[in-house]
């Protein structure tokens, strides 16, 4: 484990311990807080990385197309048209590749818990990769 991850969950810690003393209610605020809350080491997000997208993972020219599109949709809240300018492909590209990504990983981007799955390998991809 990390330092830096052993800081991070004391501190989170702290905080619910924190709120459990004064009575406050059971909901606590971790403040710009993702993926250290899910994972505990960059070892862990990466599990979650490989274990959610599966082949998307892959650093293979295809795999990581379907990677990109699938994290440019996330990141225009699933708008359709501002994620193909984005990728600067027609709406039916993003249709198929959106479709591919299903099939891909086995989640469906009109399920709510699927979606939720995705957005936090999203977020674990991206403290895993930095650029």
């Amino acid at each position: 484990t990390d330092l830096a991850d052993v800081r991070v969950a004391g501190q989170e810690a702290t905080k619910v311990f924190e709120a459990n003393q004064h009575g406050q209610p059971r909901w606590v605020d971790f403040e710009g807080t993702t993926v250290s809350v899910l994972a505990r080491s960059l070892r862990e997000a990466t599990e979650i990385v490989t274990g959610t997208l599966g082949p998307l993972a892959d650093d293979a020219p295809a795999m990581a197309k379907l990677r990109d599109t699938l994290f440019a949709y996330l990141r225009n809240d699933r708008r359709w048209q501002e994620t193909a300018t984005e990728l600067g492909i027609h709406r039916q590209t993003l249709s198929y590749r959106l479709n591919r990504i299903e099939e891909e990983t086995g989640f469906k981007l009109a399920r709510s818990s699927d979606l939720a799955a995705l957005w936090i390998a999203y977020q674990a991809w991206e403290a895993t990769h930095p650029r």
